[in-house]
């Protein structure tokens, strides 16, 4: 089993290494899955997280991203802890052949259920690197600052810095 397993990744190696590497241009789409039992920072090892994305390049330096989320808390029972809903521009910047660094900032909707469903407005800065893999094919990570505000009655949270260390899979189509 050893020896097939280490065949699958060195056959990965190989054709990543030898791929040929595009980045994305203008018209791209991206769409990402993005999983991770550590959310932020302050997450227990109980909170499973994990969502959607979807890049629209309009140019190779600048995307719209569209994002969804859920985090899901795990203990005695499966429950919902909070979802997200954003949507966010994307600044590239040069990099290399095969790593896309990127800041931006992003705003939407925040939902967690307590006594009763509570909905936040929500923006942040952020900045993140993707390592693409093959043509169309990346792994990446993101961190960044969120700020949410409550409008009843109105509250400014600011939650400080969450990384997104979360496994990121995108693929061009």
């Amino acid at each position: 089993m050893k020896k097939f397993i280490f065949t699958i990744v060195f056959c990965f190696v190989v054709i990543s290494a030898n791929a040929q590497v595009s980045k994305p241009s203008a018209g791209d789409m991206y769409f990402e899955l993005n999983a991770s039992g550590l959310s932020t920072i302050r997450a227990n090892l109980n909170d499973t997280y994990g969502g959607v994305m979807v890049r629209v390049f309009k140019s190779e330096t600048r995307a719209n991203r569209y994002t969804a989320n859920l985090a899901f808390y795990i203990h005695d029972e499966f429950t919902l802890n909070h979802m997200h809903f954003n949507y966010g521009i994307e600044n590239h910047r040069q990099g290399t052949e095969r790593m896309s660094p990127y800041w931006g900032y992003d705003f939407g909707f925040f939902g967690f259920e307590s006594d009763e469903v509570v909905l936040l407005l929500n923006a942040g800065l952020f900045t993140g690197f993707d390592y693409i893999i093959g043509d169309g094919l990346y792994l990446g990570t993101e961190m960044g600052l969120r700020m949410f505000v409550d409008l009843d009655p109105f509250e400014v949270v600011l939650s400080g810095t969450v990384i997104n260390a979360s496994l990121r899979f995108g693929y061009r189509f």
